[in-house]
């Protein structure tokens, strides 16, 4: 079916099931449409009763998948399956198949999600798509969405993996549901900007403790997210690698010379 014949079937399903990694490959490079939750059916507004009727007052299941819709990501495709390598995923095209800087992403997570709250979900879903650098469609954090597969889409999987750890976007969110990763305010002079390095580069240990603690896994997310933190701050080339380098020396299992290498160099051409 074609995108507008799909569009019909947004009241409903047909079914639901549980599904494997490589069930959810099909489904998202197949021409159908899917969401998350399970529905029951219910009335709509003429009375008529809808099979599995898609609205938030008829979810009848919880969620351990999140599904990412990228509008815009700096970070292409395929370096973003790098990113998480060592997480079940699955990254797919959407309806342009050339386009590798608009993908989806399916992210099986540790944390059964309900839906009686959907500021709650709203708050993980955006923070999981902070921590992932990514610009998302906000329908993305709307818990009853419906999603659309694509014919022939180039996928990026990992079925074997640990589940992407949000328990604590959960707590952070519980605390404050507009919890979110503080923006970086680019310095407006070059002497507000020669005084914020200097400060970052002094209080290495504190600025980029969530580099040093980061959860298993999210290291390559880290330094990329330090990486657009000096960049926005203006640091030049010989100012990032001595970070970047300090910051893998932080770490117990640090990264190959290689990986860091290649971080680097990444990062460096950005800042062209």
């Amino acid at each position: 079916m074609v995108k507008a014949d799909r569009t019909k079937h947004l009241a409903g399903f047909e079914l639901y099931k549980g599904m494997s990694m490589n069930q959810l490959v099909q489904l998202v490079s197949t021409d159908t449409i899917f969401s998350t939750f399970k529905y029951d059916d219910g009335e709509n507004k003429h009375g008529e009763i809808v099979k599995m009727r898609r609205s938030r007052d008829t979810i009848a299941s919880s969620t351990k998948l999140l599904v990412i819709d990228v509008d815009e990501s700096t970070t292409p495709i395929h370096q973003m399956h790098e990113y998480l390598k060592e997480f079940k995923h699955i990254i797919a095209t959407t309806s342009n198949v050339d386009n590798k800087h608009k993908f989806r992403i399916l992210l099986p997570i540790n944390v059964e999600l309900k839906s009686d709250d959907p500021q709650m979900y709203k708050c993980i879903v955006k923070n999981v798509c902070e921590s992932l650098l990514v610009k998302y469609d906000p329908a993305s954090m709307v818990d009853i969405q419906a999603f659309f597969g694509y014919e022939g889409a180039q996928t990026f999987v990992t079925e074997e993996g640990e589940l992407f750890d949000v328990t604590d976007i959960v707590s952070d969110c519980i605390s404050n549901k507009e919890v979110g990763i503080p923006k970086i305010e680019a310095p407006k002079s070059p002497a507000a900007q020669k005084k914020a390095i200097e400060s970052v580069m002094a209080n290495a240990l504190t600025v980029f403790d969530y580099v040093i603690n980061c959860n298993k896994g999210t290291g390559s997310l880290s330094m990329a997210r330090a990486s657009l933190h000096m960049k926005d701050l203006g640091f030049n080339k010989t100012q990032y690698r001595q970070v970047i380098v300090y910051l893998n020396s932080c770490w117990q299992n640090s990264m190959d010379e290689n990986r860091v290498s290649g971080i680097i160099d990444q990062y460096i051409q950005e800042m062209k």
